[in-house]
């Protein structure tokens, strides 16, 4: 009875971690501020290209740095599974109307997957490992504050940790087992680690670290076999564009700064021994394992050479550091370490069960599990109770009072003039803007954001290239003689004067008075919103729109113009608005939708 007993307290408690990470998934996702408001990059251009893959448009898809793949597909699909059960409208509509709630969506559906997936490491677990050594495998998200701080984020680092999960569940099945099967784990964690290194390339470390768990070339051989064609297979969707994903990793290998900016070379060596400071300043639990590692190398190594089973492990261990150290040093930002970070669990488990099975240190060992498991704990917690974590929830006010701004006072029918930047603002439009840089033929997407969003102009640095949605063509005469106020966001890293004085050189040239209005300051954060409005007489305002119209209709220049006649066109010819109602239909998008893009191909063209 007794025995029955604690088999089922066992069974009971596998349930606690996946219950724990619900639970920090949900508070996270509830108390955190609007993607858009708290980190535009990557979280919208990877919603704008799951939308490219959820209408199965992957030639649209425009972002292949990292190159991300799965994790757009994965958008797709959960965009599509959404629109099902909550769709307001067609699905480029709805998404683009309401991106907050089908990122949060996203960002649940993460959380759940992975609570899912902890479940299932304890189900696998528990019946060949004691429950403290499975639970150290289920905390594997909790041993790192970057980890905890992904659960508020909707990005593929977060995704990278779930691919993590599933390399712990293939080594619980086939490796950490009373029946190992090297073959099998062979193939199955060559399906893992593409999955892994398509998402992104930093996964590097995590491949290599197999090839020493694999025991002969037949197996590796194998791994090597199914990974190639993992990686194919989730990258398939932007096969036509690997040569852009191809370029932009050599000039992050060829280049000393981050994304492949800085001084053209490999290794900039005084940079990289910065960095490796501020790793371990930061991290300071690498440094506990860095140690433990070498304890462990050393016991090992004492022992005779036909006992040395944890040899593998604790050397693969090792060069995964390594490499991953390696890697960010040359270009540091912390949740880099990611790949390294989410493999803590498998790192305590492996030394506890070399410990226990190899050693029968089991007293030492358990004196150094819970002491371990106790420290990373430890340090992920800390950082929420710091004063730089008082400094984000400090930071975090102040973007919330600009975004309540701009909730309150800033209408539909106003303009926004916008510069694309990977940098958050108080405004969606911002963070479209920004999406929609990453998304190849995005004049597709205008109808449909003219119709959400009317009035959004952006340029580029400031250049007189102004155009719709960072798309086609603007005209800001149209602009300033309609007399709507226009918006510019200023902030330290922004090109602000440069857009005021685009539209003051415009409003100049017309004669056109304009006057600048700072209506909203946050000195703490230099963050400023200016707005131009047009002095323009009710009698100017005719006099320029008749210059403008006849300007414009003798010349035919103006690519909206343009537009304007083709869509009336097509209206006023039954057979030609018949066809393209069938493409409406074809396509699942509205029909003004679907004239504006026939009428732009049009204009395009003539």
């Amino acid at each position: 009875m007794k025995s029955k007993m604690s088999v089922f307290h066992r069974n009971q408690t596998i349930y606690v971690v996946p219950f724990l990470v619900i639970l920090w998934g949900v508070y996270s996702y509830l108390t955190s501020l609007p993607f858009y408001v708290k980190g535009s990059d990557p979280e919208y251009p990877y919603l704008i290209n799951g939308l490219n893959c959820a209408l199965l448009k992957f030639g649209q898809i425009g972002h292949t740095d990292h190159p991300g793949t799965p994790f757009q597909v994965y958008n797709g699909l959960i965009i599509r599974i959404v629109h099902l059960l909550a769709g307001k409208d067609s699905i480029a509509v709805d998404v683009l109307t309401r991106p907050e709630f089908y990122l949060g969506a996203i960002s649940i559906s993460l959380t759940l997957l992975a609570a899912s997936l902890v479940f299932i490491i304890g189900k696998i677990g528990i019946q060949n490992h004691r429950i403290t050594n499975v639970l150290i495998l289920q905390l594997s998200l909790f041993y790192q504050q970057v980890l905890l701080d992904l659960f508020n984020r909707c990005n593929p680092d977060r995704f990278l940790a779930i691919v993590t999960l599933l390399f712990v569940i293939v080594l619980l099945k086939f490796l950490f087992t009373e029946t190992p099967n090297q073959l099998k784990l062979a193939a199955w964690l060559g399906l893992v680690m593409g999955l892994g290194f398509a998402t992104k390339i930093n996964y590097l470390p995590l491949l290599v670290f197999v090839l020493f768990l694999l025991n002969n070339w037949k197996c590796r051989g194998i791994y090597a076999i199914s990974g190639l064609l993992s990686f194919a297979l989730f990258i398939s969707p932007i096969l036509g564009k690997f040569q852009a994903f191809k370029r932009f990793v050599f000039e992050v290998i060829s280049h000393d700064g981050l994304y492949g900016s800085g001084d053209s070379r490999i290794l900039n060596m005084g940079k990289i021994l910065d960095n490796l400071k501020v790793i371990f300043t930061t991290n300071p639990e690498l440094l506990f394992i860095v140690l433990l590692l070498l304890a462990a190398l050393i016991v090992v190594l004492w022992k005779p050479k036909g006992k040395r089973e944890g040899l593998p492990f604790v050397l693969g261990y090792m060069v995964l550091i390594l490499i991953q150290l390696v890697i960010v040093a040359k270009h540091y930002k912390n949740y880099y370490l990611v790949p390294l970070f989410s493999t803590y669990g498998i790192f305590l488990f492996g030394i506890v069960f070399l410990f226990e099975n190899s050693m029968g240190l089991r007293k030492v060992t358990a004196v150094m599990k819970y002491g371990l498991l106790i420290l990373l704990l430890f340090i992920s917690l800390a950082p929420f109770l710091s004063t730089d974590y008082n400094a984000i929830a400090a930071s975090n006010t102040y973007r919330k009072q600009a975004a309540q701004f701009v909730e309150s006072h800033i209408g539909k029918e106003d303009y926004w003039f916008v510069e694309p930047t990977w940098e958050s603002g108080p405004q969606v439009e911002n963070a479209l803007v920004y999406g929609f840089s990453y998304c190849a033929d995005r004049v597709k997407y205008e109808a449909i954001l003219h119709k959400v969003y009317p009035h959004v102009i952006t340029s580029v640095d400031g250049s007189n290239d102004v155009k719709f949605w960072h798309s086609s063509f603007a005209s800001l005469d149209t602009v300033l003689i309609s007399g709507k106020k226009i918006h510019v966001l200023s902030t330290p890293s922004r090109h602000a004067g440069r857009l005021i004085n685009v539209v003051k050189d415009e409003a100049s040239r017309l004669g056109i008075p304009v006057s600048l209005d700072t209506i909203f300051k946050q000195l703490t954060t230099s963050t400023y919103i200016v707005a131009l409005n047009s002095q323009i007489r009710p009698d100017q305002a005719d006099s320029l729109q008749s210059q403008f119209e006849i300007k414009y209709s003798t010349k035919k220049s103006n690519f909206d113009n343009k537009i304007d006649h083709y869509i009336q066109e097509i209206k006023n010819t039954p057979e030609w608005l018949s066809t393209v109602r069938q493409k409406a239909k074809d396509k699942g998008i509205p029909l003004d939708s679907m004239i504006y893009l026939d009428a732009v191909y049009m204009a395009e063209r003539n």
